[in-house]
């Protein structure tokens, strides 16, 4: 089956936008690889620009917008209605300075779409990521990027070479708690479903629309009727926390001093800290290095262990020619969902009577599924190079309207598989493949089935 970016010609814009306190070394390997995926631009907010000076020692491209956030910056700064501290002073919290930064970026950035990251944080993406972006309808406000947490082979990387060279990084998945209860054991050191920065992700959101409450991960705009934080799969953001010894050493330091102020840490980091600077206390550095290796290094049988068992992926990041992931949509009958061309509507088709020709299988993209953000889904399928968004006419029929929105679906989960509805009525599939929104209770036929598959 061809993906369905295949053969697309259209391409969006977007820009990155961050905020950093690190050395230059860092800076500039997150500079020159996002600079390399085909970045528009790159807004960065030196947090402590007396460090050192940006002009000697940062990579130099039009495409990199640096601001220097010093005592004159917050005094001037442009004053946000949806941020809750006073004009013209410089926020406590990190997360606060953040928030201000990524809107000063929302402000002025004429991408389509921006994003925001951290600066030990490096984007991934299997296709030009314009590419993969543009597969979004209009109505998706928000593109949520899963993230990957580093770890390394055999030994403490020595440089920030080292750090962002590695090739392991771990997946955080729901299921796989108990499994990393198991690795990492001591109780004391509480892991986060498996020493995970965040476990959320970061979303790409669209610069056209006004942002009611801003995020590190999940920003809320102040239109009610957009998609918010659809899951692309075939992007993922590669999270460096624990970077070397010494930055993970001064990193404990600092916010056991409240150095850095990070007002959001979660309850377990919080604890896992304190317990570390308990133990630091007691016993110095060579505490700080053995934790280090228990929650970021294993040996290459224990990583080729926990590859098999799809706890660790194993990717190279300066290759982007893995394979993508497509999914297949099955009805209670076997059968798959595909765009018939000539009768103009979905129907279910036994594979064996596929024909590209004829058909477009279809496709369905989700939405985060937490509090607070309304689960939804929307369909869509490959034409002639162009994504095509799936409505619902009068007769709950599924069709092709030639329209750059999506019509967004509601939800709902059962047993592994899930429905589709709207305005209270489900997708009911029969078994001559008639497929169409006229059931008001959900059975068997009103479920379906998702196939993911490299393509």
């Amino acid at each position: 089956m061809k993906n369905i970016l295949d053969n697309i010609s259209m391409e969006v814009t977007w820009s990155i936008v961050v905020t950093a306190k690190a050395l230059p070394e860092n800076i500039n390997i997150f500079l020159d690889h996002h600079l390399g995926l085909g970045v528009d631009n790159i807004y960065l907010f030196l947090d402590s620009p007396d460090d050192f000076n940006p002009e000697n020692f940062l990579k130099k491209n039009d495409r990199v917008k640096i601001f220097k956030c010093d005592k004159e910056f917050w005094e001037q700064r442009e004053h946000f209605e949806c941020l809750r501290y006073s004009r013209g002073e410089r926020p406590h919290l990190v997360e606060y300075r953040q928030y201000h930064n990524m809107l000063h970026a929302h402000s002025i950035c004429d991408s389509e779409w921006l994003l925001m990251m951290d600066i030990d944080e490096l984007l991934y993406s299997k296709l030009k990521v314009s590419k993969i972006l543009n597969k979004y309808p209009n109505n998706i406000f928000s593109v949520l990027i899963k993230p990957l947490e580093v770890v390394y082979c055999d030994k403490i990387p020595k440089n920030f070479k080292e750090v962002f060279s590695t090739k392991y990084f771990k997946e955080y998945k729901l299921k796989n708690i108990e499994e990393w209860d198991k690795i990492y054991y001591k109780p004391e050191i509480k892991h986060k479903s498996g020493f995970f920065g965040h476990i959320t992700g970061k979303t790409f959101f669209r610069t056209g629309f006004p942002i009611k409450a801003p995020s590190c991960h999940l920003s809320k705009p102040y239109e009610n009727d957009l998609g918010l934080a659809f899951i692309d799969e075939n992007m993922y953001v590669m999270h460096f926390e624990s970077q070397t010894f010494e930055q993970f050493s001064q990193k404990i330091k600092n916010r056991a001093n409240k150095t850095f102020n990070v007002g959001f840490l979660d309850k377990a980091s919080i604890e896992r800290t304190k317990n570390i600077i308990e133990n630091y206390n007691n016993s110095g550095d060579q505490y700080l290095n053995e934790i280090y290796y228990y929650m970021n290094v294993f040996s290459k049988e224990k990583i080729d262990e926990l590859i098999e068992k799809k706890l660790v992926l194993k990717i190279d990041i300066s290759n982007s020619s893995y394979p993508l992931i497509c999914n297949c949509i099955y009805t209670h009958h076997s059968q798959i969902l595909a765009f018939d061309f000539e009768k103009e509507i979905v129907l279910g088709i036994n594979e064996k009577d596929f024909d590209e020709l004829k058909h477009s299988k279809i496709s369905i993209s989700f939405s985060i599924i937490k509090k607070d953000f309304p689960q939804n889904a929307f369909l869509y399928f490959n034409k002639d190079g162009q994504v095509k968004y799936l409505y619902v006419n009068r007769d709950g029929y599924l069709i092709d309207i030639n329209k750059k929105k999506s019509q967004l679906l509601d939800v709902k989960y059962k047993d592994h598989r899930f429905s589709l509805s709207l305005n209270n009525k489900f997708l009911s599939a029969r078994k001559n493949g008639s497929l169409n929104f006229i059931s008001e209770w959900q059975k068997d036929w009103e479920l379906f089935s998702l196939s993911n598959f490299e393509c």
